[in-house]
């Protein structure tokens, strides 16, 4: 450096570039309260989570339930028209219908034999469609009892063994009758799921449960300390 460097005026700062940081700064403390904030607020909503809040829909009532259709599923429209096309008249005799035509005592003595002999065909013709019905209603109802009804509760007698077998004490008459509903509607629920994940199911919720009504002492004490701090915010708003 020369003599003459010294008596030389120092470089001002760029003013701009001191704008700049200053606003880059500014910036970067903006995005790390708002990260902050959105961490503050995932925790804390995972706190008030409950453990149960998976196992809401269990008890939910379905509108499937129920809802199976009848036995007897006869259309009445159809059946009118099938009926319309059903003719009694071919069973009467000739002869009846000529006696009848005659008139006088015997005419009277046809016309209640060609009745008699219609709503006789009308029974025989009501007995064999109601035989038929109810055959059919029959192999409905065993082929849905060997496909759904036996596979369920063996299902359902499988996930209980597993249950009980694990935890001698969900066998217990207290709490038996509320896991049997458990099971019955996480089945219901998840229809294609093996036993062995149904009980697991299950004994998450009977898990979650038990720490939903008696939760570890550490969260009771720290949710006891929450609510002895003071807001100062409502100090600052008055």
């Amino acid at each position: 450096m020369s003599i003459m460097d010294m008596f030389r005026s120092a470089k001002a700062p760029d003013p701009l570039s001191g704008a700049q940081q200053a606003q880059a700064q500014e910036k970067k403390a903006v995005e790390e309260d708002a990260a902050k904030k959105v961490a503050e607020e995932a925790a804390a909503k995972k706190a008030s989570e409950s453990p149960l809040d998976k196992f809401s829909d269990v008890f939910k009532i379905d509108e499937k339930d129920g809802a199976e259709l009848p036995l007897f599923n006869i259309d009445p429209t159809k059946l009118t028209e099938q009926a319309a096309k059903t003719s009694f008249v071919n069973s009467i005799p000739p002869e009846k219908l000529a006696e009848m035509a005659k008139g006088g005592e015997e005419g009277v003595k046809a016309a209640l034999e060609i009745i008699n002999n219609v709503a006789q065909s009308g029974y025989a013709q009501a007995t064999l469609v109601s035989a038929k019905l109810v055959e059919h209603a029959l192999e409905k109802q065993s082929e849905k009892f060997q496909n759904v009804v036996i596979p369920h509760l063996i299902r359902q007698m499988e996930v209980h063994g597993t249950l009980t077998d694990a935890n001698p004490a969900l066998n217990h008459p207290a709490i038996a009758p509320i896991l049997a509903a458990v099971q019955e509607k996480l089945a219901k629920q998840h229809p294609d799921a093996p036993a062995k994940e149904l009980a697991s199911m299950a004994q998450d919720f009977v898990s979650a449960f038990a720490t939903a009504v008696n939760p570890p002492k550490d969260l009771v004490q720290q949710d006891k300390r929450k609510g002895k701090e003071t807001d100062w915010s409502l100090f600052l708003e008055s």
